[in-house]
């Protein structure tokens, strides 16, 4: 009996759908397709702290004044509204609202863009960076004459002391004495933890452990393009050998999953009549991923009880991806 593994590669969204068949009560039919398992691993969170087990910070600014009953004191009344930014030097918490008003010239405390970034300065040539350093009044010394580097090191600098620092939803309170966790894309969280967590949480899944997949594909990444992803190929490739050394793993190119489908009518004279861009084909191609996987499941009944699952999940175009890349493999290479 094959068991099929079919992953979409991604750091926030690692998907993977598990297929195998069942025998059909009817002679004629072999066996049924099923899913074992189906679904999608954030690579960034750590399987033994979910999200929902910490507490959120609250914005810590003063709006105005509480009379106590029978008192003559007041209490300062605060904020309280989900906080989304910490400052250096400060224990307070800030929401959009008190961030914003709390960035003055007086103070230069700055809202974090993405122009801010080092890896957005270093594409503005050096008369650019200049007139930055000087708009911000950062000190530079004149001799001998501050190259690039100089001015992207001055700026980096200023922007990481004036700025405001992002934090998590529920990052930790600051009553406990304790900071908020910083916000961490998908870009800055580094490859070791990536690889750690994937370890963790894959080791969770007892589907794999207790039928063990024959075949694990991955959706094959181009380093050229996605360097960070194509890493990541690479550490669920190791951990599948080292885990599982008998499975057959084999890269599949992403074209692979929707060859065999062919869109509704109307749906195909309307893309033929326009011209569309990679952007436009990228989320023509996921719309048409859900819409194929449920007309896959209208004709085998044993899937068609995923399909709620699919739907109402946020990655549903991710869930698609692996399934049907899995349905492609089953068929052609396989069967």
């Amino acid at each position: 009996m094959q068991r099929i593994l079919s992953f979409d590669i991604g750091i926030k969204n690692l998907a993977y759908c598990f297929l195998s068949n069942v025998p059909n009560e009817n002679a004629d039919i072999k066996s049924d397709d099923v899913i074992l398992d189906w679904r999608v691993i954030d690579l960034m969170q750590h399987p033994e702290i979910p999200p929902s087990s910490l507490p959120t910070a609250r914005c810590t600014c003063s709006v105005g004044n509480i009379p106590k009953k029978k008192q003559s004191t007041v209490v300062p009344r605060v904020c309280g509204k989900v906080a989304k930014f910490t400052h250096t030097g400060t224990q307070d918490f800030y929401c959009e609202t008190h961030a914003k008003s709390h960035s003055t010239p007086t103070n230069g405390w700055l809202i974090p863009k993405k122009v801010f970034e080092r890896s957005q300065l270093n594409k503005l040539n050096r008369e650019r960076l200049e007139a930055l350093v000087l708009g911000y009044k950062i000190p530079v010394a004149a001799s001998p004459k501050p190259t690039k580097k100089i001015y992207i090191d001055l700026l980096c600098e200023h922007f990481q002391r004036v700025c405001f620092q992002p934090i998590c939803a529920n990052g930790t309170n600051g009553a406990n004495g304790t900071s908020a966790a910083p916000i961490l894309n998908s870009k800055q969280t580094d490859l070791i933890t990536l690889g750690r967590n994937m370890i963790l949480h894959l080791d969770k899944q007892t589907m794999l452990h207790e039928q063990p997949p024959t075949h694990v594909i991955l959706e094959n990444q181009i380093s050229t393009v996605a360097s960070r992803m194509k890493t990541v190929q690479g550490e669920l490739t190791m951990y599948f050998l080292m885990r599982f050394p008998e499975a057959h793993i084999e890269f599949i190119s992403s074209k692979n999953k929707l060859k065999g489908f062919e869109p509704p009518t109307a749906l195909s004279d309307a893309s033929a009549s326009l011209p569309m861009n990679q952007n436009a084909k990228y989320k023509q191609h996921k719309h048409d991923a859900v819409l194929y996987t449920q007309q896959w499941m209208n004709k085998h009944p044993k899937m068609k009880v995923w399909e709620p699952y699919m739907l109402e999940s946020k990655k549903k175009d991710d869930l698609c991806d692996c399934f049907l890349q899995g349905m492609w493999y089953k068929n052609l290479q396989v069967s």
